[in-house]
């Protein structure tokens, strides 16, 4: 699934919006083949509130995600866990609870001027 989100990036003449649980080491390379400007939003969440809301919607999910045949090891380790931060900008949201839309939005908005 990811090498497809990316060769439709690679391909896409007006830019792309990638969202996935990217491995750092095996996404930065492709990340900075593709053309255009990067910008990386990092959710950041505590482990526990992530398992508990990845579990909870597992089940009402297309079978292709694989979610119950996953485990906790195989999701959530240290390449995960960090932004990918090949060298563009790096914007973190704690995503624990709710989130400021408008200020996320400033943010980004910012940094794309």
């Amino acid at each position: 699934m990811i090498e497809a989100l990316f060769a439709v990036a690679a391909d896409s003449p007006i830019g792309a919006v990638l969202e996935a649980n990217f491995q750092r080491t095996l996404a930065a390379p492709q990340i900075l083949s593709l053309p255009g400007h990067t910008l990386e939003v990092f959710c950041r969440c505590e482990t526990e509130v992530a398992r508990r809301r990845y579990r909870a919607r597992a089940s009402a999910r297309d079978p292709g995600h694989f979610e119950a045949a996953r485990s906790d090891a195989e999701i959530w380790h240290a390449d995960v866990s960090r932004p990918v931060a090949g060298g563009w900008p790096v914007v973190e949201v704690d995503t624990n609870g709710p989130v400021a839309l408008d200020d996320l939005l400033g943010r980004l908005r910012d940094l794309l001027r």
